[in-house]
């Protein structure tokens, strides 16, 4: 794992020469505010061999092998997220001893507004879209960013005139903080994951935790309440801290079933009443349920507005590849969810589905075990549909659990889930899988998806 960056609290203030160290979006968007903000900037990428067109001025750019030279000059690097502590430059700037930070580090020191940190395995931008709903409903500006897709740095350049920044942060965002502090912090849930990057689970684990570190007693920490990693670590923090569950171990904030209501454990006082809400939404709210109470409690730790959270579930529409409705179609109920990378996910997307699946698999093997996906879930899931380069083996991970259909192409995976559907069953498509196998990105193969489904007469 990434060593804690304790060096970079030895620049307080930003020196007049700074690396950046990735020219992608975020790499992008912290040069832009620091060229903004009087500093010469020096990029380098591992990959790239060639700047992106830009308002750079005299920047210098560094690819391949970076000159020692160079490194010497700056007084910080701005780390984009997927700089990996074992490439070449990164060993390089470790030896010399040169402070470093991540780029949504770089962003919240040169903004006062307060910040909503979210993170987590699964149902972050969601997460995000909600609480930034909530802050809306409560009378505040606010902006979702980070890896939502709007980088923290560009948006505090361009907007700075906000009451709140709504932050998604990643692990390795979060590997690379010093002083990065939110007012409110949510983690979603902790699931294994990108191992290969973290080396082990705890340390991913850990990285994420971070996200309170510079949190005080007067912010708010949100966890799930059957995480018990995080309900053990964050025992000691001195913040105010605010679990939400459903089922098994109780939460401050409660889902109860029988009403389908959210609830305050303590008092009984209903936070949402989903079952006066439900006729007036154009989706199924279980599908956001959990992210939903995740916001919620957030939302009661800052004290908002207790009609801010109907409010934000009447103004709310899922975003797109994340457990998004489709179409109806002869009773039957399409949605995609091709932001679904990893077997976790996947399960998470199935238990926020309320009716009789045929669930769409397959993809690019990411080395996950699909036969985490019938326990507990047979009687669930009334088919699979598998596809891509890696259908075979879930297949044989699957079977006898469940009834598996291969599809030999995409086309004919949504044909065949088609037949395998009934009345009032659902089709989710959740992948599981990487999208690299016949796709450009989890964006390009849910569009495609979502034109097939559309296509259907």
């Amino acid at each position: 794992m990434m060593p804690k960056p304790t060096n970079a609290s030895r620049a307080p203030d930003l020196p007049s020469r700074i690396l950046v160290y990735g020219v992608g979006k975020s790499g992008q968007a912290a040069a832009r505010l620091l060229l903004a903000r009087g500093r010469t900037v020096l990029f380098y990428d591992d990959q790239a061999h060639a700047l992106p067109a830009g308002p750079w001025g005299d920047a210098e750019f560094y690819s391949g092998k970076l000159p020692e030279a160079a490194l010497k000059s700056a007084g910080l690097a701005v780390l984009s997220p997927g700089v990996h502590p074992d490439t070449e430059a990164f060993q390089a700037i470790g030896r010399l001893g040169l402070p470093y930070i991540s780029e949504i580090e770089l962003a919240s020191r040169l903004t006062d507004k307060p910040l909503v940190g979210i993170t987590g395995t699964n149902g972050k931008s969601t997460t995000v879209a909600l609480m930034a709903a909530v802050l809306k409903a409560a009378g505040l500006k606010s902006l979702c960013v980070g890896n939502f897709g709007y980088p923290f740095s560009l948006a505090v350049l361009e907007q700075p005139d906000l009451d709140w920044y709504v932050v998604e942060v990643s692990s390795y965002q979060l590997a690379t903080i010093d002083r990065f502090s939110v007012r409110a912090g949510i983690v979603t849930n902790l699931a294994a994951n990108h191992h290969q990057w973290h080396g082990t689970q705890e340390n991913y684990f850990a990285a994420k935790l971070r996200l309170f570190d510079n949190m005080d007693a007067g912010g708010v920490a949100v966890y799930p309440a059957g995480c018990a990693y995080l309900r053990e670590n964050l025992a000691p923090h001195p913040a105010r801290k605010i679990s939400f569950t459903w089922g098994g171990v109780a939460g401050d904030v409660d889902w109860d079933e029988g009403s389908q209501r959210i609830l305050w454990r303590a008092t009984g006082e209903t936070l949402v009443d989903l079952a006066r809400l439900n006729g007036t939404l154009s989706f199924d709210y279980h599908a956001i349920l959990w992210n939903l109470m995740a916001a919620v409690a957030a939302g009661r730790g800052l004290d908002l507005p207790a009609a801010s959270y109907s409010q934000a579930v009447l103004g709310f529409q899922p975003l797109e590849h994340r457990m998004e409705p489709v179409r109806v179609l002869e009773g039957i109920r399409w949605v995609n969810d091709s932001k679904s990378t990893n077997v976790d996910s996947t399960r998470y997307a199935i238990e926020n589905s309320h009716a009789k699946l045929v669930l769409m698999l397959g993809g690019r093997d990411k080395g996950l075990d699909f036969g985490q996906l019938a326990s507990g879930q047979a009687e669930h899931i009334k088919a699979v549909v598998a596809l891509g380069e890696c259908r075979d083996k879930i297949a044989s991970q699957l079977r006898p659990q469940l009834p598996v259909h291969l599809a030999g192409s995409f086309e004919e995976a949504v044909l065949l889930a088609r037949r395998l559907a009934g009345r009032g069953d659902t089709v989710l498509f959740s992948p599981a899988c990487a999208s690299f196998d016949m796709f450009r990105d989890f964006e390009h193969r849910g569009r495609t998806f979502k034109q097939l489904v559309l296509d259907m007469r």
